[in-house]
């Protein structure tokens, strides 16, 4: 920013939309979230920066600080009020680009409170400290979308707001060189949220997100991704509690349905993989082999009182034989 050709926040990671399962087979899923267009902020100069959320009011409330030529004074408690505007310089740039505000004397450098404006409209507005965005400020894109919070050497850093104009997300939380990182929140017009850590722009660590339909995921996450340990309920009442790879079931995990159903096992890629027991409603189980969703190897049938036992070969789902 300090060259007036810097880069912005590529903060906002991408929205994700819960695929829905198989009705047929539960467990059948497609990776239960992919990604979906959301808040994305461009590594990008600041004119062609990418866009950002919903109304100011939302998220801000009463923080809020107003940037305009009639409240420079309320921007921030912890600066010094700008009263005498008679301090400010305005300078015409190479490139069409405007600067208003306060200088060093001796250097001319952007020094003390000021607004940066683009020849589309863009601006900066906020406190500059040797020729670069350094404490509280704004910026703002032509077409509407902003950028509010603070500034560490034209980077933002420190708690923020990222908005798009059409109302499609929202972000508040902390951030470090232009990305997220630590806590922070997600919304979008749908009503899906996420809640949770960051690291490096994206959803990282420990985290919750709710989606639209009432589903839920709570648990860790890496680079945008389930993974790790957590738990998944659907809106139907269906749960699932255990490991997740990228995003999708994998490991040991526990799935359980509304009727009383359960399975307790392996999962590899959404699916029964490996050994696992399969509790049917009535109480009866099956214990055995699976394979991509399907009974299929050696296992056992055992009714409720866990009197009887047989054993048997399955094949892709289908008995095959008894082995007792």
């Amino acid at each position: 920013m300090g060259n007036c050709s810097s880069t912005v926040c590529y903060c906002c990671g991408s929205n994700k939309e819960q695929q829905q399962p198989n009705k047929e087979e539960e467990e059948n899923l497609q990776p239960i979230i992919d990604k979906n267009g959301g808040l994305d902020l461009l590594n990008s100069p600041m004119q062609d920066i990418e866009k950002l959320a919903l109304t100011r009011d939302l998220i801000v409330g009463t923080d809020t600080f107003k940037m305009n030529d009639t409240a420079h004074d309320t921007i921030c408690n912890e600066n010094k009020p700008i009263k005498d505007k008679q301090k400010f310089r305005k300078i015409d740039i190479e490139g069409g680009l405007i600067y208003e505000g306060q200088v060093r004397k001796k250097t001319g450098e952007r020094h003390g409170y000021g607004r940066l404006q683009w020849p589309d409209g863009s601006y900066f507005e906020g406190y500059w400290a040797d020729g670069k965005a350094d404490g509280r400020g704004i910026f703002k894109t032509s077409d509407g979308e902003l950028v509010e919070g603070e500034w560490k050497k034209d980077k933002a850093t420190g708690l923020g707001v990222f908005k798009q104009k059409d109302g499609n997300g929202i972000f508040k939380g902390y951030m470090r060189d232009d990305a997220q990182n630590g806590r922070g929140i997600e919304l979008w017009s749908d009503g899906s949220y996420y809640n949770g850590e960051y690291k490096n722009g994206q959803k990282h660590g420990r985290g919750v997100y709710y989606w639209a339909d009432g589903s839920k995921y709570a648990g860790d996450w890496q680079q945008d991704e389930m993974h790790g340990v957590g738990e998944f309920v659907w809106s139907d009442g269906r749960r699932y509690k255990g490991q997740f790879s990228m995003g999708m079931m994998e490991g040991e995990g526990n799935y359980e349905w509304k009727d009383g159903r359960m399975y307790q096992g392996e999962y590899l890629k959404n699916k029964k993989h490996g050994f696992g027991i399969y509790i049917y409603s009535d109480g009866s189980r099956f214990e055995g082999q699976w394979r991509n969703g399907q009974q299929d190897g050696v296992g056992f049938l055992i009714d409720k009182p866990g009197i009887n036992k047989r054993k048997g070969q399955w094949q892709n789902g289908v008995h095959q034989r008894w082995l007792d």
